[in-house]
């Protein structure tokens, strides 16, 4: 989940002559738009299975003791797909047939 109180939680800038290339999956992504983001983040050739521009409703985002784990109606609740090398969550708990995008089952 890549998620902030800005419009451009993302920007990504090419450097002239450099190549640069990325896939983003399973993800929940804030961006703008393509001339402040830098890129157009609904290419869904490269932006697959993913959420984009969605509050992912964390339980505590603002406070001292961030609490990143997402509430029940979240739309990054059971929105991904298994990864076979991802079985666990940061934590340790299994990760489900369809997990929870972000850190936390």
């Amino acid at each position: 989940i890549v998620y902030s109180d800005k419009d451009k939680a993302v920007h990504v800038e090419p450097a002239f002559g450099q190549e640069f290339g990325f896939s983003i999956q399973n993800s929940l992504i804030k961006y703008s738009n393509t001339s402040e983001s830098g890129y157009d983040f609904g290419n869904t050739l490269i932006v697959t299975q993913s959420d984009k521009n969605k509050d992912p409703q964390f339980i505590n985002y603002f406070t001292a003791k961030q609490n990143l784990r997402v509430k029940p109606l979240s739309p990054a609740r059971n929105a991904g797909a298994p990864v076979s090398s991802v079985t666990t969550d940061i934590v340790g708990v299994s990760r489900s047939t369809t997990p929870t995008l972000g850190a936390y089952e």
